[in-house]
């Protein structure tokens, strides 16, 4: 795929998400989303063959923008429970930040179906979560460090704090409310993974 047809996609993908958010997924169409990106409705369909095919390439840039976006704000060079805050931080900020996304991402989980007529929400998938492949190794890493609690059940305490995130995924934009939800959820997380002695 050339360039222009890299960019000509992303725009109908971005197009895509405005359209959901605004007019939801029931009047989702191909020429509604042209109209949004200002080009021929032709040029929707060269690119996705089908309103289910654009969907699915619609989900997988939804959540590989989101992957992207937390793992930049998680830095390396920190301490293990410094990156759990950092996690949690940059998870909760994109909820705020890309609102319209969740909303275009919520819009289409709960009405899309496949060709076959199977709900999208039913669907399992083989691939592991971008988000949990984050912060797994990083709880992992600190059990191994000593800086967590060696009894720590990791596959629970990441299903915790990214459901807890889930939650403010349609709160308000107002950060003062996001931050202090951050602060304790973290607090809670960190008072669960400390190992002991640790201050």
């Amino acid at each position: 795929m050339s360039f222009i047809q890299e960019q000509r996609r992303e725009q109908i993908l971005k197009s895509c998400i405005e359209e959901l958010a605004a007019s939801g997924f029931r009047n989702l169409t191909f020429k509604n989303i042209a109209e949004r990106a200002g080009i021929n409705p032709s040029l929707v369909s060269y690119h996705f063959k089908s309103k289910t095919t654009l969907l699915f390439a619609l989900l997988e840039y939804i959540f590989s923008h989101k992957v992207q976006y937390v793992a930049n704000a998680v830095l390396e060079d920190e301490s293990t429970m410094k990156r759990i805050r950092q996690y949690i931080d940059a998870s909760l900020r994109y909820q705020r930040k890309f609102r319209p996304w969740n909303i275009a991402l919520i819009e289409i989980i709960f009405n899309a179906r496949t060709e076959d007529n199977k709900a999208f929400y039913l669907m399992e998938d083989d691939e592991p979560d971008g988000l949990y492949m984050i912060l797994i190794p990083i709880i992992e890493e600190g059990i191994d460090k000593g800086d967590f609690n060696r009894d720590t059940d990791i596959k629970t305490v990441s299903r915790i704090i990214n459901g807890a995130i889930d939650e403010m995924i349609l709160a308000p934009g107002s950060s003062t409310e996001s931050d202090k939800y951050g602060a304790v959820l973290f607090s809670m997380v960190e008072g669960y993974l400390k190992a002991e002695g640790e201050e």
